[in-house]
């Protein structure tokens, strides 16, 4: 067996059992055996991920140690999304993430993972997270030892270094960052944010909709005419009369706006406005309650009276709108 073919029998053999030490034991002692430098480098970035090389070092100075011997490993990989994500776990204990290449060409990464990062950052950062450890689907047999986020960059070590000077935080998770090129990078952002955004719109519509709004026999909503953002608005307030509420309110967050309404039994959440929508909703409040059009700096208070007709019933809110350094703070209350 030629050393090329013994390597990749070994390598394959810990690559299929990541919860198998011994597979990555028995792989960095091959390796180790090699006599290069970057052999050797490598297979103490190997064994620094076990267990049972953990010994009496704290859980920093592993860390320190492992990125210390990850910088000297020169093997690098290149393969698909479809194949990296079923055996990501895998991958990481063996190689460093940065040498990972993940190719994104064509590839919307599903809802659940995208919602990971926000938009912004995503889109900022110019970073896309591939996997994470709440994701089930991710792969069968998985064994996630840590909350785990991995994104992909074209510039990864760029990316960890604003993570290690507090720039971006990735809900509290230990992130691995492997890398991506530009233009496959990109479209995949903008695929996988606009699937995301859809979904939520959708998603948040159906969960806040009072009933008589929801799905009937005619299409997903009843009123398939009217535009999302008239539809929400109407949901919001028709949902304030159904359960007897007497006020409402929709505070600014990074986001979007989350909307409270409050009945005799105290505050309750309602649902969360995302931020791509909340300030065409903040738009047509405004419309609906007659106030002037905005022109230059937004007044640091307006208030107006919308009224509105639910099952032949007419109702009236008073709206007030504070202007605060995270966005329009809106008050809603239900007169009569």
């Amino acid at each position: 067996m030629s050393r090329t073919t013994e390597a990749q029998a070994l390598f394959k053999a810990a690559l299929d059992n990541p919860a198998d030490e011994v597979a990555r034991l028995v792989f960095a002692d091959w390796l180790e055996d090699g006599g290069t430098a970057a052999d050797a480098a490598w297979a103490r970035y190997v064994r620094l991920g076990t267990v049972a090389h953990h010994g009496a070092m704290r859980p920093q100075e592993r860390t320190d140690r492992r990125a210390l011997a990850a910088r000297d490993v020169t093997t690098t990989m290149e393969l698909p999304f479809d194949e990296f994500v079923p055996q990501s776990v895998g991958l990481l204990q063996l190689l460093p993430a940065p040498n990972i290449t993940v190719r994104l060409a064509g590839v919307t990464v599903p809802v659940p993972v995208a919602s990971q990062v926000w938009e912004w950052v995503a889109q900022g950062m110019e970073l896309l997270p591939v996997d994470w450890s709440g994701w089930h689907a991710s792969g069968v047999g998985k064994v996630w030892t840590e909350r785990t986020l991995i994104v992909a960059s074209a510039d990864p070590r760029r990316l960890l270094a604003a993570v290690e000077r507090d720039e971006v935080e990735f809900a509290k998770a230990a992130v691995y960052c492997v890398r991506a090129y530009p233009d496959e990078l990109a479209g995949a952002i903008d695929r996988s944010y606009a699937r995301l955004r859809e979904e939520t719109t959708v998603r948040t519509l159906l969960l806040g909709f009072p009933t008589g709004w929801q799905l009937n026999n005619t299409g997903p909503f009843a009123r398939i005419d009217v535009p999302p953002v008239v539809r929400l608005v109407q949901g919001i307030l028709g949902d304030a009369i159904n359960r007897q509420s007497r006020m409402v309110r929709m505070a600014p967050e990074s986001h979007g706006s989350l909307v409270s309404m409050r009945d005799l039994q105290g505050w309750r959440e309602w649902n969360v406005i995302p931020w791509w929508l909340q300030n065409d909703v903040i738009a047509y409040l405004r419309e609906l309650a007659g106030l002037p059009e905005l022109v230059g700096v937004r007044p640091p208070f307006e208030t107006g009276l919308v009224r509105f007709e639910q099952r032949g019933q007419p109702y009236e809110f008073l709206i007030e709108i504070t202007d605060t350094p995270t966005g329009p703070d809106v008050t809603i209350h239900v007169t009569g």
